[in-house]
C-alpha cells in the first residue's frame, strides 16, 4: 500500500497545517530537549509529512517538529506532501512504519496506537496480522484485546503509566477496577512514583485485600490510614511507600503480619549491637534462626559477643524461639 504513494516536496506555511488533528501523534512523552536544541541551532533537517485536506494539511509525521517550529515563531516548514488526500489507516501506517525502525514505544503507547487503527476501521484480524509485528508484539488475539483496553483507562492514567514505564502485565490489573478505584490508584502511584515491581506489589495487595474484605479497591485506598500516610508532608516518599506497603500487607496477611511484628519486637528487645543481624525466613516456613556478625577488628567482635551474651538471659530470646517453634500459646 505505502509503496504506491507519491509526494511532492514543498515549503508549507504553518498557518495552513491543522495542529488540532492528532491522529498520528503517537508520543506520550515530552519533547526531548535535544530535538529542541537541534532545531534551534540548524533548523528542521527532516521535513514533515503532510496530507492535503481541503485548504489545509494534516500531519502524517512530525507533530513534535511542528510544535517546536511553531513555538520558535517560524512561518513555514519544509514538507513532503501527499499528492492526494490519504485515508486515516494510510497515515497511521506511514507513521508507524517510519517510527518502528528507531523508536521504542511503551506498552501504553502501543495500546493507544492500536486503538487509533481500530477507530480508523481496521479489523482486529488485520491489527493482529499486519500491525502488531511493527510494534514488536506477538500475533495474539488476547494481547490485541488487552492492548486495546488501554483506551478505557483515560488520558491521565495513560500519561502517568507511560511516564512510569509500567508494562501491560502490571497495569492490566487496573482493568476490572471502577473509576473511583482507578483514580485513587493513580493518586497513590503519582505520589509515590514507585518502580514496576513496587507498582505490581501495591496493586496486587490492594486487589486481594479488597476481595478478602468484600469491599472495592477504591474504598480500601480511600481509608483514613492510607490517606493520612499519602498526604504526610514530612515523610519522605520511600518511607511513605514502605508504610503503605506494611499497612496493605497487614490487611492482606493479618496472621503473618502479627507474627512479623512480634518477631521484630523481640529482636528489638534483645538490644543487640547494630552490626549484628538476626536472619530468618520471612514466610516462617523454617524455624531456623541465624545470627550474622559483621566486624573488621577484634573490638567489633568483642563488643558484639558481649551484647549476645547479655541477650542470652533475656526473656525476649525465649519469646523469639517460641514464635519460630510454634510453642508460644
Amino acid at each position: 500500500m505505502l509503496d504506491t504513494l507519491s509526494f511532492t516536496s514543498s515549503s508549507v506555511p504553518l498557518e495552513r497545517i491543522d495542529r488540532e488533528d492528532r491522529l498520528t501523534d503517537f508520543s506520550l512523552s515530552k519533547t526531548p530537549e535535544a530535538l529542541r536544541a537541534s532545531i534551534a541551532a540548524i533548523g528542521l533537517l527532516n521535513p514533515l509529512v503532510l496530507s492535503p485536506a481541503g485548504g489545509s494539511f494534516r500531519v502524517a509525521a512530525g507533530h513534535r517538529r511542528l510544535a517546536l517550529a511553531h513555538g520558535m515563531g517560524l512561518r513555514e516548514v519544509a514538507a513532503r506532501v501527499f499528492k492526494s488526500p490519504e485515508s486515516d489507516e494510510t497515515l497511521l501506517a506511514l507513521n508507524l512504519i517510519e517510527n518502528s525502525s528507531h523508536r521504542l514505544f511503551s506498552d501504553v503507547e502501543k495500546g493507544c496506537i492500536l486503538t487509533k487503527f481500530r477507530r480508523a476501521g481496521v479489523s482486529e484480524e488485520v491489527l493482529i496480522e499486519k500491525y502488531m509485528p511493527f510494534l514488536g508484539l506477538e500475533r495474539s488475539k488476547k494481547y490485541c484485546r488487552d492492548f486495546l483496553a488501554v483506551d478505557g483507562l483515560g488520558r491521565e492514567a495513560q500519561s502517568l503509566l507511560h511516564e512510569l514505564n509500567i508494562p501491560l502485565r502490571v497495569f492490566s490489573l487496573l482493568y476490572p477496577w471502577d473509576e473511583q478505584a482507578r483514580a485513587r490508584a493513580l493518586e497513590l502511584l503519582g505520589t509515590l512514583r514507585p518502580g514496576v515491581n513496587k507498582v505490581r506489589e501495591l496493586l496486587t495487595l490492594a486487589d486481594e485485600c479488597a476481595l478478602m474484605q468484600s469491599t472495592s479497591p477504591g474504598d480500601l485506598l480511600g481509608r483514613e490510614e492510607v490517606r493520612s500516610l499519602l498526604s504526610g508532608g514530612d515523610l519522605p516518599v520511600q518511607e511513605k511507600y514502605e508504610a503503605i506497603h506494611r499497612l496493605l500487607h497487614g490487611w492482606r496477611y493479618p496472621a503473618l503480619s502479627a507474627v512479623q511484628k512480634r518477631v521484630a519486637g523481640a529482636i528489638d528487645r534483645l538490644k543487640l549491637d547494630p552490626a549484628t543481624r538476626v536472619r530468618f525466613q520471612d514466610s516462617f516456613e523454617s524455624d531456623e534462626i541465624r545470627v550474622e556478625m559483621r566486624f573488621r577488628e577484634r573490638e567489633g567482635w568483642e563488643r558484639q559477643v558481649k551484647k549476645l551474651s547479655q541477650a542470652s538471659g533475656s526473656p525476649a530470646l525465649d519469646e523469639l524461639i517460641a514464635v519460630f517453634r510454634g510453642l508460644d500459646k
